[in-house]
């Protein structure tokens, strides 16, 4: 993984100075929502987490998408942040067409 990571990134590799994994024993919620997040669009309030779109950190990211993906909903285009190319991504510009 940290091959890939190094190749994504573009930078010479270099040594880890210190590694540790960490267990998250509360990854697996008894009984998660089937919603992927919450979202009160006229109070403009999310919620969104492990307990969402299914549990650990797989299910944390894409509720967090789903949130985010919410709230951009709510702003015009004109208010949209433009993304300037990168190595990490292609630009986004909503005046432009897809």
């Amino acid at each position: 993984m940290l091959k890939a990571f190094w190749q994504v990134v573009g930078l010479p590799p270099k040594s880890a100075q210190f590694s540790a994994a960490h267990r998250w024993r509360f990854a697996l919620p008894p009984d998660p929502l089937a919603e992927s997040c919450l979202f009160e669009s006229e109070m403009k309030v999310g919620a969104c987490g492990d307990w969402c779109a299914g549990p650990r950190v797989e299910g944390a990211f894409l509720s967090g998408m789903s949130a985010a993906s919410r709230v951009l909903g709510l702003l015009k285009p004109s208010e949209l942040p433009k993304v300037v190319k990168g190595k990490f991504g292609t630009p986004f510009d909503p005046e432009q067409p897809e």
